[in-house]
């Protein structure tokens, strides 16, 4: 193979990942990572932890713990940024069970903003 094929073939080999790369949808897998937590009924949550990821794109991440059960909401900054600023750690979450709506302390109410298709 001469230097000139090498080079060619690693140019395509480059374009095909960037294509790849591209046509991932952020909301599908961010969809995967919330269809549990979808699912879930939590009646008495107690978020444990609140912190900016700044190694996952500065996502703003909520995780919280029903029972045995620990969940992880990772929120949209543009979308859910004033819901973020609002949970506490130790604040009382609950949310009913096929939806993304959440109760905060029993009176702040907010809606993860994502679209899904469970």
């Amino acid at each position: 193979m001469t230097k000139n094929s090498m080079l060619y073939f690693m140019i395509l080999v480059i374009l095909g990942m960037i294509v790849m790369l591209l046509s991932v949808k952020p909301s599908n897998s961010l969809c995967k990572k919330h269809e549990d937590l979808f699912h879930s009924e939590i009646k008495s949550g107690m978020v444990i932890e609140k912190f900016i990821d700044t190694l996952n794109h500065a996502t703003e991440t909520v995780v919280f713990v029903d029972g045995n059960k620990k969940y992880i909401l990772l929120l949209i900054p543009d979308s859910n940024n004033k819901d973020f600023e609002k949970i506490r750690v130790r604040d009382k979450i609950t949310k009913v069970p096929n939806s993304f709506q959440f109760t905060l302390n029993d009176s702040y109410k907010f809606t993860f903003d994502i679209q899904c298709d469970f």
